[in-house]
C-alpha cells in the first residue's frame, strides 16, 4: 500500500535507520537527521539504489515521476 502524507509526518527516527515502502522499489529511508526518497533498482541481476532526495524538500509525487 503507498504512503499517505500523514504516515510519512509521523515517521520519527528510531536508534537505526529503517525504511517506509512506497511502492514499485520507492522507499523513505528515515535516518536520524533526515528523511530520503531512494529507489530500489536492478541492472543485470544486481541491486543498486538511487536516492532522489531528501523530504519535504521532495514531495512523495515527485519521488515517484522521477
Amino acid at each position: 500500500m503507498p504512503l499517505t502524507k500523514s504516515q510519512i509526518d509521523a515517521a520519527r527516527p528510531k536508534d537505526k535507520p529503517y525504511r517506509l515502502t512506497d511502492r514499485d522499489g520507492l522507499f523513505l529511508e528515515v535516518r536520524a537527521r533526515s528523511k530520503s526518497w531512494r529507489y530500489r533498482y536492478r541492472v543485470a541481476g544486481k541491486e543498486n539504489i538511487a536516492t532522489f532526495g531528501r523530504y519535504p524538500e521532495m514531495s512523495r509525487d515527485q519521488a515517484r515521476k522521477k
